[in-house]
């Protein structure tokens, strides 16, 4: 997505401004730092440009579809910490997606970002092991209107279900449901900006890994 001699110079600019006064430096270097800290895929501090950038959206009143797209990857970075609650962030994207819609289509295929943005949720909190939280994202899913999605929110909801699956539900049914998607993109080389295979390796393990401790 990015490559390397850009991501140097995103490095580069942000020693050199991080410190800076200016709140608008001050968002759009908490937006570079979010964009190294996807990049590098480790966990990230909550830095002050972060915390910035998060006040900043949960401040305005509405959210272009580029920021609701951000939140998705701020998701990842915040949800060790307690200071900003994901029960809020959702509540906030839900608000702004229905701002989207029309009452019989999706002109914006909005439907993606949600359920995208669900989809992190889910990863984060079984991440961190907070699987209450996890099993209860089921219920969002389930609840979307499927009649404005396109083919790729269809898919994205069922692969985000059988992860459900692998976890809380039926084991092999959740696995079967995820190798049909895999065979999907194979037959008719489908392109997904998830890694689905990747995807189902370390849920497959991490799944099977829960269940042998809910055993003990």
């Amino acid at each position: 997505m990015y490559n390397t001699h850009a991501f140097t110079l995103l490095a580069q600019w942000l020693r050199q401004h991080k410190n800076n006064k200016n709140e608008q430096v001050q968002i759009v270097a908490g937006y570079v730092e979010l964009l190294l800290a996807t990049y590098s895929y480790r966990e990230f501090p909550l830095s002050k440009n972060i915390q910035m950038l998060m006040h900043h959206l949960l401040n305005k009143k509405n959210w272009t579809i580029q920021e609701i797209r951000l939140i998705s990857m701020l998701v990842p970075v915040i949800a060790t910490h307690k200071q900003f609650k994901i029960s809020t962030i959702t509540e906030r994207v839900e608000q702004n997606y229905s701002h989207y819609l029309t009452k019989y289509s999706d002109p914006f295929k909005i439907s993606n970002e949600l359920v995208n943005y669900y989809g992190v949720v889910l990863q984060s909190h079984l991440n961190t092991k907070s699987y209450a939280q996890a099993y209860a994202i089921r219920d969002k899913f389930t609840n979307l209107d499927e009649k404005v999605f396109d083919w790729d929110a269809r898919i994205t909801k069922q692969l985000w279900l059988a992860v459900w699956e692998l976890y809380f539900g039926d084991f092999n049914s959740g696995k079967h449901e995820l190798e049909e998607i895999i065979d999907f993109k194979h037959i008719f080389k489908t392109r997904f900006d998830l890694n689905i295979e990747a995807i189902t390796e370390v849920r497959l393990q991490d799944s099977q890994k829960y269940r042998n401790s809910i055993k003990k």
